[in-house]
């Protein structure tokens, strides 16, 4: 499965595996590093997103906004 995560700083978009899962990721952009959730938190903004109609964020901390 590819999952596809933000970085906080510059926005630049990064396609992930599941094994990124739960991990720290560089951004491939500017360099930072930051947080990706784990399946749990993940599996939660999806349904989130589904409810809601919108997107859905989640940060490098896990919390779920949207």
């Amino acid at each position: 499965m590819r999952i596809k995560a933000k970085c906080p700083v510059c926005t630049e978009t990064v396609e992930l595996t599941i094994h990124h899962l739960d991990r720290r990721q560089y951004c491939t952009k500017c360099g930072r590093m930051f947080k990706i959730p784990d399946a749990d938190k993940l599996q939660k903004a999806i349904e989130t997103a589904k409810q809601a109609g919108n997107s859905v964020i989640v940060d490098e901390n896990g919390r779920i906004y949207g």
